[in-house]
């Protein structure tokens, strides 16, 4: 599996949850762990370098932070003040939007893909969703819209469809960081 798939795979399995039962099935915490499993797999990413040690630490925190609350009384807590939960999640959208920010620069700066700046477009995007998904609670919990609230849940489901999508579509793409051809012969 590549590096940005197993991405992918641990966003999936955060997306998904188990509703209407006691517990929930799908924990997040494994689905965090995945993704920073294979954060070491994109270290060949273009421009990651210097970025990797804050996209590890923002994976880890999301970790910590969805344990937190995967246990009922943190889940009881959470939905007593939703503000709560717009914290929680905070860690993990922003390690999704940092790395959305670098495959950008990577698909844009690529000599070695035609449809780099597709790519980079579409990265792009799903990274200001992200942003905008991280700030509209600001507004909705602190300046009282609480219009935008169903639209800011709709919008943080939709960032991470996106950002799943995304990681799988361009997982084979020359600067999303699969290692070498060499790698795999011999």
């Amino acid at each position: 599996m590549k590096p940005l798939q197993a991405v992918g795979l641990g966003m999936v399995w955060v997306a998904l949850t188990t509703q209407g039962t006691a517990v929930d099935w799908f924990p997040d915490p494994v689905g965090w762990a995945i993704a920073l499993l294979a954060l070491p797999g994109l270290r060949r990413v273009p421009g990651l370098a210097p970025q990797w040690p804050v996209l590890a630490a923002l994976g880890a925190i999301a970790l910590v932070a969805s344990a937190a609350v995967w246990f009922p009384a943190g889940d009881a807590f959470v939905e007593e003040e939703p503000a709560i939960g717009w914290a929680v999640n905070v860690p993990g959208l922003a390690f999704l939007a940092l790395l959305c920010h670098v495959l950008a620069a990577a698909a844009r700066t690529s000599t070695e893909d035609a449809h780099g700046a597709s790519a980079a477009a579409w990265l792009q995007m799903c990274e200001g969703l992200l942003i905008a998904v991280v700030v509209a609670p600001v507004l909705v919990f602190g300046a009282g819209w609480d219009a935008l609230g169903p639209w800011a849940a709709s919008g943080a489901q939709l960032a991470l469809l996106v950002t799943i999508l995304q990681c799988f579509i361009y997982a084979s793409r020359p600067w999303a960081g699969p290692p070498p051809l060499e790698e795999h012969v011999g």
